[in-house]
């Protein structure tokens, strides 16, 4: 046959493999080549892409030589058939700790014009080994070629969704990611989904993926909110539009309390860059959110939270505290740490209570050695005009460990705001 030759009647989106050899006479050939691989290219999906493995299937795999491959099969599902990672052709969801491998299963969607957000949501569950053993999942542009064995190389159109997916055994888990779409709109991107494991050890069972929900947000959700300026009693709060939206919402509640819902009314605002909120308390956290409103009966879904503290009153000197009697005026940075900061009765050197740090939300004065947290209780004061020095006296306690768990007292401008 011919060099180049084009071979007609191949089944899109399937990976092939292919030898060559040499024919010198009617009576001499050559040995065959090792096996090419390559995959078919597929026609792109459009949005909403809606895959479950059942029936016929859209999606490419590439395995190549790989001891642990992506198959379609029964041997796991949520429900019915899924893709999971198999060495052994599908009959169990195992792979073999001790073979390195990296395979992909992915699908090309077609990105419409002036597209901003999608939503990827998948079933899926692998246990794995933290950072080695594990399910990765991409948008990439439709042109990258994926291999076997090959990681996917480091590039800005080349986009990693998410964390890694391990570590949760058995039990199936609903992914939920918006996904960035910008950068495509207009094109074909790639998504793609990544098994990968080193060969050292690690845990039963790899990755199993199914009911892969794709779908194009008509109204993303604002991103970036932040604080322009914050006093005792207000402050002024700003974020990035979704998209071209001009009418958005704010939802605000005290730090801890349950966050907004689809149904929960906002306050309106047609400004995304000063939003003024009135009437908080002073040395108080705050979360706030926002939502973008593109039309009637068309809203985003509520931003990630923003945790924020308003400012103090200075007190003046002699600042005197002994955390009894009336709530002190003090502010609390404990954010999401496991060791907080709690104002309470589990132990004091007064008549009633003290600040101490707790795991149990002040149950008890007690902290969780295995988890690293750093938080913060502090007081502004008003220094007088000419004062060069001060004495400050508490009483304290902690055991901890050498240089690594303890207290320590700062002094600092009022423009630091511990965080």
């Amino acid at each position: 046959t011919s060099n180049p030759f084009t071979i007609n009647g191949l089944v899109l989106s399937t990976e092939y493999e292919f030898y060559v050899r040499a024919v010198c006479s009617p009576t001499s050939s050559s040995e065959w080549t090792a096996p090419y691989f390559f995959a078919t290219t597929q026609i792109p999906a459009n949005f909403p892409f809606v895959e479950d493995f059942e029936g016929q299937l859209s999606v490419g795999i590439v395995n190549g030589t790989q001891t642990n491959k992506w198959v379609i099969g029964a041997a796991t599902g949520n429900t019915g058939n899924s893709a999971y990672i198999s060495n052994d052709n599908g009959t169990s969801n195992a792979y073999t700790l001790t073979s390195t491998s990296k395979s992909y299963f992915y699908r090309d969607v077609a990105i419409p014009a002036g597209a901003v957000q999608g939503k990827l949501q998948f079933d899926w569950k692998a246990q794995g080994q933290t950072t080695v053993d594990f399910l990765k999942v991409w948008i990439v542009p439709s042109s990258y070629s994926l291999v076997a064995g090959t990681a996917i190389a480091t590039a800005t159109e080349n986009v990693q969704i998410g964390t890694i997916y391990n570590l949760n055994g058995t039990t199936w888990t609903r992914a939920d990611q918006d996904v960035s779409l910008t950068q495509y709109a207009g094109t074909t991107a790639r998504l793609v989904f990544e098994w990968t494991n080193n060969a050292s050890s690690g845990t039963q069972p790899p990755a199993a993926v199914d009911n892969i929900n794709f779908s194009l947000i008509s109204c993303p959700r604002p991103t970036n909110l932040g604080l322009v300026t914050a006093t005792s009693s207000s402050a002024t709060i700003r974020w990035s539009a979704g998209s071209n939206e001009s009418a958005w919402e704010y939802y605000i509640v005290p730090f801890g309390e349950p966050g907004p819902t689809a149904t929960t009314v906002g306050v309106p605002t047609t400004t995304r860059t000063n939003n003024v909120i009135p009437n908080l308390l002073e040395a108080t956290q705050y979360t706030v959110y926002a939502r973008a409103i593109c039309g009637p009966g068309d809203a985003s879904l509520w931003s990630e939270p923003f945790t924020f503290i308003t400012s103090q009153i200075p007190a003046q000197m002699p600042y005197l505290e002994n955390f009894d009697g009336t709530t002190p005026k003090i502010g609390i940075s404990n954010g999401t740490q496991v060791n907080k900061w709690f104002l309470g009765a589990a132990v004091s050197n007064s008549a009633d209570k003290s600040m101490y740090i707790s795991n149990n939300n002040g149950v008890a004065n007690a902290y969780t050695t295995g988890t690293t947290s750093v938080s913060h209780f502090y007081r502004d004061i008003e220094i007088p005009a000419g004062v060069s020095l001060g004495n400050l006296r508490f009483d304290w306690r902690a055991q901890g460990e050498s240089t690594f768990d303890y207290i320590r007292v700062w002094a600092m401008p009022l423009s630091y705001i511990p965080s």
